[in-house]
């Protein structure tokens, strides 16, 4: 049973961490291309109206999630 809940908790995590890594690289290449165009004043307007939209929980979960996830596994491969 309990290598069950280790492997589930090692898929969940490596789903997280991919989420995680795709939304960077997403970012990356889509959305600072486009923000180098523009104004400081408006660039900095957009980055906290982006800012203040990414919190959220769909974000906090993969972001967070993520790092609870590894943490506890890395816990668990210590002990055994």
């Amino acid at each position: 049973m309990e290598i069950i809940i280790k492997n589930t908790l090692l898929l969940l995590a490596i789903l997280l961490t991919g989420l995680a890594a795709g939304l960077f690289y997403a970012w990356e290449v889509s959305v600072i291309p486009g923000t180098r165009q523009i104004a400081d004043r408006h660039y900095l307007e957009t980055m906290q109206s982006i800012n203040r939209a990414i919190l959220n929980p769909g974000f906090f979960v993969i972001f967070f999630g993520s790092l609870l996830l590894l943490i506890i596994l890395a816990y668990l491969q210590w002990q055994s």
